[in-house]
This record gives structure tokens, C-alpha cells and sequence, in this order.
């Protein structure tokens, strides 16, 4: 089955974070590179999981800082969907903006993930660190 995370699905999640109906690519190619990730892990070292993968996708998004834009909002859209591909029903605590929600783990997990995100932009996280949240925002 081909993944339906592609450059140009994740193009469509960045105008989709930021509000837009046109994102503007900086660097097309590493929003190649960042697509192209977890692929690639799972070629030269297999048996990885998907939250794993995931977080190489976002990682890759973050780093190689494709968008002028909203480069970690599509980073975790991206591996939000990167997930609900491979199966998982319940992700990262998506809501709809505006909704409320009382569920204080929900908003936890959400700000670390934020937080995490941020780190990797500060260069403080690598991928496997990032998978590491990743698969606790999962346990949760």
C-alpha cells in the first residue's frame, strides 16, 4: 500500500496549520528528505516502530525546516497522520479548534508534545528522544 504521506500531503497539512491556501516551500527538498525518512530508516535498518517512524517524519520536518511557516504545527500533523495510517485510532489528543475539552491529560500530553517539539528545533532532541514522547502520548 503506498503511504498517502507525501510531499505533497504534508504541503496541504502546512497550509492547513497555518492557515493558508498556498504554503510556501523554502526547501522542497528537504520536505523530501523529512517524506522520505521513515522509508528509508526501515530500508537500511528495519523492525523500528511506527511511533519511531513517525517521529523520524517530524523530526525530518522540524530540522529541515521546509516551510517559511508552521514547520512544527506540520510536523505533528504529519505524524499524527503517519500514525492513523499505520492503525492507531486514538493519537496525539487532536481536537477541533475551539473545542474544550476537561481532560487535563489530553492538554498535558498536547504542551509535551509542543515542548518536544520545540527541543528538536533547538537541536536539545533527536528522533529517538522524539519517539520516546511519542510512544508515551500513545500509552496515555
Amino acid at each position: 500500500m503506498t503511504s498517502r504521506i507525501t510531499s505533497e500531503f504534508v504541503k496541504r497539512l502546512n497550509a492547513s496549520a497555518i492557515g493558508s491556501r498556498s504554503p510556501i516551500v523554502v526547501n522542497p527538498n528537504g520536505l523530501g528528505s523529512a517524506v522520505a525518512r521513515p522509508d528509508t530508516l526501515t530500508y537500511y535498518d528495519p523492525g523500528h516502530s511506527k511511533p519511531r517512524l513517525a517521529a523520524e517524519l517530524a523530526w525530518g520536518i522540524i530540522m529541515n525546516h521546509p516551510f517559511a511557516d508552521g514547520n512544527k504545527r506540520t510536523a505533528f500533523l504529519a505524524a499524527n497522520e503517519f500514525l492513523r495510517e499505520k492503525g492507531h485510532s486514538k493519537l496525539f489528543f487532536q481536537r477541533e479548534p475551539g473545542e474544550i475539552t476537561g481532560n487535563n491529560l489530553e492538554e498535558r500530553m498536547r504542551q509535551t508534545i509542543g515542548d518536544a517539539h520545540n527541543r528538536v528545533a533547538k537541536g536539545e532532541l533527536n528522533a529517538e528522544g522524539l519517539a520516546n514522547v511519542y510512544k508515551d502520548a500513545l500509552r496515555s
